[in-house]
């Protein structure tokens, strides 16, 4: 009876120590503005994740941008259209019904 008491007690703490090694989550993030160029190389050698603010819109991959790229022409996208036709098409239909501006 004295050895399953053991066992039980042991067992118990065994699981304990994995719970409580399980329940502790600790997750440090980095927060900057993206003015403050000097802290931005101070975060960044912190070798944690870093959110940096205030990032000005690239204006990549737009309707636009695709159109003008001589690249993107010849992209296949369906078996007889292109990328860029099919953006100009779906940009012809779209017109009446989202005022001409087609989703990014």
């Amino acid at each position: 009876m004295l050895d399953w008491c053991i066992i039980v007690v042991l067992i118990v703490f065994i699981l304990g120590f994995f719970y409580k090694q399980s329940a502790v989550h600790e997750f440090r993030m980095n927060q900057a503005d993206a003015s403050s160029k000097d802290a931005l190389h101070e975060l960044w050698a912190e070798r944690v994740p870093l959110v940096i603010r205030g990032l000005p819109r690239l204006m990549l991959w737009t309707q636009e941008d695709v159109q003008e790229r001589a690249c993107y022409g010849s992209v296949p996208l369906f078996k007889d259209q292109s990328l860029s036709g099919w953006i100009q098409e779906m940009g012809r239909g779209q017109a009446g019904e989202a005022g001409g501006v087609m989703c990014p």
